[in-house]
C-alpha cells in the first residue's frame, strides 16, 4: 500500500501528469491525501471526508464528492431545522408548563440545555471562510504591454538558461491569464518582468494608466514572521481595515478568514502553511487594488475554500495574472493560458489548461527549431520581425503613441502632485476645480490612446498572422 501526503504539492503540471500514469498502473493499495481535485478524480475510488471533527466515508470516489457533500449537508439542514423547532417546543414548555412534577420537569430542562448545546457545536461547525474581491478603481483598458524582452540566468552547475526570448503580449483589463510551465523554467521570473517588480535584459514593459497591482507570492516571503497577525493587517496601527469601501475591525476580518480572536496577537511564525495562505489572501483582499497576481495561491488550500477562491476571482471586475499547477483552477478561472515551453520559447493559448493541452498537441514538434522571418512566430508575440500590412498612416500612429501616452502621462503626474497640495483648494479653489477637470479629461485621453495602440497592434499581429500563413 502506499500513502502519500499531499504528493502534487511543488510539483509542475507533466510531473503530475506523469504520476497519475504510474499511479494508475500500480496494482497495490492507495491512499492518499490531496487536494488537486483532477488528480483525485483520476485515481480514487472511495473517499474520507474529515469534516467538522467528523470522518465520512464514501463507497465513490472524488469524482462523486460534490453530489455527496451536498447531500450530506442539506440532510444535515433538515435536521438543524428539527433540532431549532424541538428546542422552541421545549422552550415554550419551560415558560408555560411547570408542574408539581419537579422531577421530570428538570428531565426536561435537562435535556432543553442539550439541545442547546446541540445547536451551539452544530453553528461552530459551520464555519467557512468568507471573502469578497472588489476592483477599487478602474483601469484603463491598456493594463501592460511586454514588447521584445528577454532574460537568461544562471542555474548551479553555472550554466545559462533562457527564460524569454523577444517575448511580446498585451494584456487588457479583465484579462485572466494562466502562466503555465515546467519547474525551473522561470515562471516566476517572468510574472515579476510583467507586473515590473523585476528588469528585463533587453525589451520593456509598459504598465497601463491607473494599473494598481496586488501581489500574492508563493513563498510568503513578503510575510514579516515575527510581527502578528494584526499588525500585518494593520501596518499602520488601529484597528480598522478598509475592505471594499467598508470600515472592518481586524479581529472581525480574522474571523472571515477562520482566525480565532487570540490568534490576532499571535506572530506569523507560529502558523501553518495553510494559515499562512489564508493569512495572505486577507491581507490581498483588504488591499487597493485592480490587477490580481497570484503565485502558487492553491497551495495548502482545502477544496471548500478553493472552490470559493474560484467563484470570487470570476466575478472579480479587474485583471488577474496568476501561475498555477492546479488544473482545475486554471480551466475554471483563466482565459488565456502563457505557456514556458523551454529555451526561451513562450506561447500564448487562448482558454485554460485543457484547451491548452489540446492545441499544443496539435501543433507541430518542429514549432522550437529557429526560424526566419518567413516562418511561424517566435515565442509568442513578437514585434516586428515580419513585415507588417498596415497602412503609412496606420503604422505612423502606432509609432507615434507611445510618445503620446507618454507625454498625457507626464500631465498627468504634474497635475496630480498640483491636486495633492492640501492648501491648494483654500488658495484658489476655482485653479482647484479647473485642474481637476483637465486631469478627469487627460485620463479619458490616455484611455482613448490605449484603446487605439491595443487596437492597431492587434491589427497589426492579425495581418502578420494572415502573412505567415500564405507563406
Amino acid at each position: 500500500i502506499l500513502l502519500l501526503d499531499e504528493p502534487t504539492n511543488h510539483l509542475d503540471l507533466p510531473t503530475i501528469e506523469w504520476l497519475e500514469k504510474e499511479l494508475l498502473r500500480y496494482r497495490g493499495g492507495l491512499l492518499l491525501i490531496s487536494h488537486d481535485r483532477a488528480f483525485l478524480r483520476r485515481l480514487t475510488n472511495k473517499t474520507y471526508w474529515i469534516d467538522r471533527t467528523v470522518v465520512r466515508r464514501n463507497s465513490s470516489g472524488f469524482a462523486e464528492f460534490s453530489d455527496w457533500s451536498e447531500k450530506v449537508l442539506e440532510d444535515e439542514e433538515t435536521e438543524f431545522r428539527q433540532l431549532n423547532k424541538k428546542i422552541a417546543e421545549e422552550t415554550r414548555w419551560l415558560r408555560e408548563g411547570l408542574t408539581a412534577r419537579r422531577k421530570r420537569n428538570m428531565g426536561r430542562v435537562r435535556q432543553l440545555q442539550e439541545l442547546n448545546q446541540k445547536k451551539i457545536e452544530r453553528l461552530r461547525k459551520q464555519e467557512t471562510v468568507e471573502f469578497t474581491l472588489k476592483e477599487t478603481e478602474r483601469s484603463g483598458q491598456l493594463v501592460l504591454q511586454a514588447r521584445n524582452i528577454s532574460k537568461t540566468y544562471l542555474d548551479n552547475q553555472g550554466d545559462e538558461k533562457i527564460i524569454a526570448r523577444d517575448f511580446s503580449t498585451i494584456i487588457k483589463r479583465r484579462d485572466r491569464i494562466g502562466l503555465i510551465g515546467k519547474n525551473g523554467a522561470g515562471k516566476t521570473t517572468l510574472l515579476r518582468m510583467l507586473i515590473g517588480e523585476e528588469k528585463p535584459e533587453s525589451g520593456k514593459v509598459k504598465i497601463g494608466v491607473s494599473v494598481v497591482p496586488v501581489y500574492y507570492d508563493q513563498k510568503r516571503e513578503s510575510l514579516d514572521l515575527n510581527a502578528s497577525l494584526w499588525s500585518t493587517l494593520c501596518p499602520g496601527g488601529g484597528d480598522i481595515i478598509d475592505v471594499g469601501g467598508r470600515d472592518r475591525h481586524v479581529v472581525s476580518y480574522l474571523r472571515d478568514f477562520l482566525f480565532e480572536e487570540k490568534q490576532a496577537l499571535s506572530q506569523v511564525k507560529t502558523l501553518s502553511g495553510g494559515e499562512r495562505n489564508r493569512l495572505l489572501l486577507a491581507r490581498l483582499f483588504s488591499r487597493q487594488h485592480n490587477l490580481v497576481v497570484l503565485d502558487e495561491p492553491t497551495n495548502d488550500l482545502d477544496v471548500e475554500t478553493l472552490e470559493l477562491l474560484e467563484e470570487v476571482l470570476s466575478d472579480y471586475d479587474g485583471t488577474i495574472i496568476l501561475v498555477s499547477h492546479d488544473r482545475d483552477f486554471l480551466d475554471r478561472v483563466v482565459t488565456s493560458t502563457i505557456a514556458l515551453e523551454g529555451n526561451g520559447f513562450i506561447e500564448e493559448y487562448p482558454g485554460g489548461y485543457s484547451t491548452y493541452l489540446k492545441q499544443s498537441r496539435q501543433l507541430s514538434p518542429s514549432r522550437h527549431k529557429p526560424q526566419n522571418s518567413s516562418q511561424r512566430r517566435f515565442a509568442g508575440r513578437r514585434g516586428s520581425e515580419l513585415k507588417t500590412k498596415l497602412t503609412y498612416k496606420e503604422q505612423r500612429e502606432l509609432d507615434g503613441l507611445p510618445k503620446t501616452i507618454s507625454d498625457l502621462e507626464a500631465k498627468q503626474s504634474l497635475l496630480q502632485e498640483k491636486l495633492s497640495d492640501s492648501d491648494f483648494y483654500l488658495s484658489d479653489p476655482k485653479k482647484f476645480t479647473l485642474f481637476s477637470k483637465q486631469l478627469s479629461d487627460i485620463k479619458g485621453q490616455i484611455e482613448s490612446a490605449e484603446d487605439l495602440w491595443i487596437s492597431l497592434e492587434e491589427r497589426k499581429e492579425e495581418l502578420e498572422t494572415k502573412n505567415f500563413r500564405k507563406s
